[in-house]
């Protein structure tokens, strides 16, 4: 569930030299533990384990994936998890330590990870994207007709503003519940509500194990950037509010 051949290819960014510590304030709350960080990472930093998985690939890739696992084994080390090479499966998911889970996004300039614990959080997504326009042409191609219509209603700079937000938002979801369903949607298969000055969502799967289940997260542009987050709360526990 990805256009990101259409958006550009990220990497990294000598402009997004600091980023806040507060960047990703307000899109989680405990018990998910989360961190943002520019572009800087490389190879030396990972096991030869996790190197072994992107040392062929070009110097963007290296240095988005150094940066997503370093900032993940110091989340996972702050929540008492014993280091360990954090490896992929065949679905490129990362193999996060037993009892925990987290997600990864980068765009350019940019990378972020939230993590929790299994025990407390069912599925937890991020993503992070540039806070450029997206296209009439791409909107098309992410948007539902009803989610195409609300932006219609709507100036042209800020449909452009909120189709980003709206790409963010559904692949923040995808993120979210693939590992946990291993089911692939499009983008047509997801219907989203976004409150902007709230700074929240609704996503609504049109199939599979989540149809029609309301899916209620946080969505923020704060100065380069969009930002989504999602957390889903075990059974018993109340939702992200």
């Amino acid at each position: 569930m990805s256009t990101a051949s259409a958006l550009g290819t990220p990497g990294p960014d000598d402009a997004a030299s600091t980023v806040p510590a507060d960047l990703l304030a307000g899109l989680f709350a405990p018990p998910v533990s989360f961190r943002a960080a520019p572009l800087r990472a490389g190879l030396a930093q990972l096991a030869p384990s996790e190197r072994a998985l992107v040392e062929k690939a070009v110097a963007a890739r290296q240095c988005e994936f150094a940066q997503g696992r370093v900032l993940a084994h110091r989340l996972l080390e702050n929540l008492g998890v014993a280091d360990a090479p954090l490896l992929r499966d065949a679905d490129r998911v990362p193999l996060w330590p037993a009892g925990t889970l987290g997600s990864i996004s980068h765009t350019r300039g940019l990378c972020a990870v939230a993590v929790a614990r299994t025990r407390e959080v069912e599925a937890l997504g991020l993503d992070v994207e540039l806070a450029t326009p997206l296209s009439a042409e791409l909107r098309r191609r992410v948007c539902t007709g009803v989610e195409r219509r609300w932006l219609e209603a709507r100036g042209e700079a800020e449909a452009g503003a909120l189709g980003k937000a709206l790409f963010s938002v559904k692949e923040c979801v995808y993120k979210a519940c693939f590992p946990r369903l291993r089911e692939r949607w499009g983008f047509q298969e997801l219907e989203v509500e976004i409150d902007p000055g709230a700074g929240r969502f609704v996503a609504v799967p049109r199939k599979g194990a989540f149809a029609g289940r309301r899916l209620a997260g946080r969505v923020a542009s704060r100065g380069r950037w969009w930002l989504a987050g999602l957390t889903l709360p075990v059974v018993g526990r109340a939702e992200q509010r």
